[in-house]
């Protein structure tokens, strides 16, 4: 049993006795997630998740009951009480799912993206043996039919977005089955079984697509954005902040503010001033002429793979000679394009790590690359608005010292339970805030020779983090229109129109994930500039102990650190 993880390495506590019990739950209602983190137990490999409605009402009624007792637990030390926080806040989330949001009733794209990432990793990340790995793969094909048939049955609400993106996930669902999944089992004993299972498999997905396009916008419309009230039952839990989400859009905006101040700074270093018809040129217009001028600087549709890889490089040195944080020898990241089922939500780069309890194997930086349907104008757009500076800021956040190293260091924390426990529940906010921090770091520590480019280029970024935050809540809680929402990006974000579309297209598909930029990223500057006060800072030092604690709640940390 999971339990035995706890008791081998540490004696068990009331929280982690209850952490083990929530998991090995979590195991049986999504075997999926155990695949992932890699537990391989119990045939997990070889099923799909619950999403049927006594599934559903199993999950609730546990959840209920596992929410009173992790109340009554005993307080615990700074580790324990960290913990209790992620679960508090996962029991919370998945109870407002289930009981109140309803995303499966809405929600057509999420089965298909969920089939992606399940069937994808079982190729990326093999287990077992070749014959195992089959049967698994075969096992999970065969419930394909039952697994999308569930999730239609939920489907009570029509809501355009979804069907478009549902589409779009489809589509590459059937070309990985067809494609790499088949491929990866080609002059096996398991060849025939294998292509036998997909054939099925992508019949059912099929008849679901048909389903979302001819017969779900039949159904009442619903809504994507979330509303008020469900969105401010959701922004403490998610975030594990105190904030409200107007305290939060009253920073940003003032934030907002200061940024294009240091913008319109660091431009006139970039390029001079422009001439302008009747005088002296505004802050916005040299803002662009500078950001233009570093846009010009950019790699062609077929070298955005080999620049990240070389960025990676670069990165990794610069790094070790700064001693900005500890770095260990294993290197197993890969650099490689978006899988296709998820170019729809991925619009430009992700990460994807590797599992807690398999950290040797691959973990993935993903670049998403042109749609070939797209003209050559809309692609230059792109290519400018990630250009050379935009790409190197983009490679420190999702790989070196963001995700990646963030990750790597997560995948050692002790025992296996609380490593498990933090990276299945881990904070988005210290996720994503230690990415937009590292982006700090390692242009504060001079990277790219001081560049004033890239200062500028950092700058608009922290913008976009800022500008996501506001996107998020305004969209959702206070009915932004879509052309409110572009001109926001574009004009006062600065953003070319390809990635103010996509933007906005993520932001109608998640709710405050957008959020957790800006509050993550202010977090960990507060919690950096507490800790210079103290006697004997060493940053190297500071960022190696925070990083060693895992994903933990921001407000948690301070207090796990403390000996």
């Amino acid at each position: 049993m999971w339990i035995s993880l706890t008791l081998a390495v540490v004696a068990a506590t009331p929280v982690s006795t209850l952490s083990d019990q929530y998991l090995r739950a979590l195991w049986q209602s999504s075997p999926t997630t155990a695949s992932q983190i890699g537990w391989h137990q119990d045939g997990v490999d070889g099923r799909l998740d619950d999403l049927s409605k006594k599934g559903r009402a199993r999950r609730l009624a546990f959840l209920k009951d596992f929410d009173a007792r992790l109340k009554k637990a005993p307080k615990g030390d700074g580790q324990a009480e960290a913990d209790r926080a992620l679960l508090a806040s996962a029991v919370a989330l998945e109870t407002l799912e289930l009981s109140r949001i309803r995303d499966f009733s809405r929600r057509c794209d999420q089965p298909l993206d969920a089939l992606g990432q399940t069937f994808f990793a079982m190729v990326a990340r093999p287990h077992g043996t070749p014959a195992e790995r089959a049967a698994s793969v075969v096992s999970r094909l065969d419930a394909v039919p039952r697994f999308l048939a569930s999730a239609q049955a939920a489907l009570t609400h029509y809501v355009p977005v979804y069907e478009e993106a549902a589409l779009d996930d489809g589509k590459g669902l059937i070309a990985y089955l067809q494609g790499p999944l088949s491929e990866a089992f080609v002059d096996t004993k398991a060849e025939g079984d294998v292509r036998a299972a997909v054939a099925l498999a992508v019949d059912a997905v099929e008849d679901y697509l048909r389903f979302v396009k001819l017969e779900l916008p039949r159904k009442p419309v619903g809504d994507y954005r979330a509303g008020v009230e469900s969105y401010r039952l959701r922004f403490g839990p998610y975030l594990q902040t105190a904030l409200t989400p107007d305290e939060v859009l009253v920073a940003a905006e003032k934030r907002v503010t200061e940024l294009h101040a240091e913008m319109t700074r660091l431009a006139k270093i970039v390029s001079p001033p422009p001439t302008v018809a009747g005088g002296t040129p505004s802050d916005r217009q040299i803002i662009k002429a500078a950001l233009a001028k570093i846009a010009a600087e950019h790699a062609q549709p077929d070298q955005l793979l080999a620049a990240a890889r070389e960025s990676v490089r670069t990165l990794r040195a610069f790094i070790v000679d700064h001693k900005l944080l500890t770095l260990g020898e294993h290197d197993n990241l890969k650099v490689t394009d978006t899988p296709a089922f998820l170019r729809s939500v991925l619009g430009v780069a992700a990460f994807d790590g590797a599992p807690p309890l398999e950290p040797k194997l691959g973990a993935f930086y993903y670049i998403t690359p042109m749609p070939p349907e797209w003209a050559a104008e809309k692609v230059e757009k792109k290519l400018r608005e990630y250009n050379r500076y935009m790409f190197e800021l983009l490679t420190i956040h999702e790989a070196m010292p963001g995700h990646y190293v963030q990750f790597e260091r997560a995948n050692q924390v002790v025992p296996e339970s609380r490593r498990v426990l933090r990276w299945v529940l881990g904070s988005n906010a210290y996720i994503e805030g230690w990415a937009v921090y590292a982006q700090d770091l390692v242009v504060d520590a001079g990277y790219l020779d001081h560049s004033p480019k890239l200062k500028l280029s950092e700058a608009k970024l922290e913008l976009r983090a800022v500008m996501n935050a506001i996107l998020d809540i305004r969209l959702h809680t206070k009915d932004l229109s879509d052309e409110e929402a572009l001109r926001l990006l574009t004009e006062e974000a600065y953003q070319e129109r390809p990635e103010a579309e996509q933007k906005l297209r993520r932001a109608k598909l998640s709710v405050t994930q957008l959020c957790s930029y800006f509050v993550g990223g202010e977090a960990w500057r507060a919690l950096r500039k507490q800790a210079e006060g103290e006697s004997g800072f060493d940053a190297r030092v500071f960022h190696d102990q925070a990083l060693g604690a895992g994903a933990v709640p921001l407000t948690h940390l301070k207090s796990v650190l403390a000996k």
